[in-house]
């Protein structure tokens, strides 16, 4: 009854791994068909979100009990390595609107998909 961290660092890397591959692909995208910059955004924005909602309902379906704690800690994983990125290409702590968005958006995605991976 206790919280599984395989299955949370898992989903986690799962999470992460979707949005990195959809983000190559709009970035290949952007150099070879000229898409604007206005679709890229809202594409990285989709990636970010739609990654965290894969991870998350392969954690519910995964975990045995206490999916919502598995998920949020997920989800605090996912957003720890963002913020972790953005530092790093920053230069310093950067903490906007647009990553509090993002950060919001990343915990209602995972509360989503403990709902919809629930069995």
């Amino acid at each position: 009854m206790s919280v599984n961290i395989k299955t949370v660092v898992k989903g986690a890397i799962a999470s992460i791994l979707f949005a990195v591959a959809v983000l190559f692909i709009l970035s290949l995208l952007e150099n070879l068909t000229g898409i604007g910059q206005n679709v890229i955004n809202i594409g990285s924005y989709a990636a970010v979100i739609l990654g965290m909602l894969l991870g998350a309902v392969i954690i519910a379906r995964a975990a045995d009990c206490k999916r919502l704690i598995h998920v949020l800690l997920a989800a605090l994983i996912y957003v720890c390595a963002l913020l972790a990125l953005a530092m790093v290409l920053n230069g310093g702590i950067c903490f906007t609107a647009h990553t509090a968005a993002v950060t919001a958006g990343i915990f209602g995605a995972a509360m989503l998909g403990c709902i919809i991976g629930n069995k």
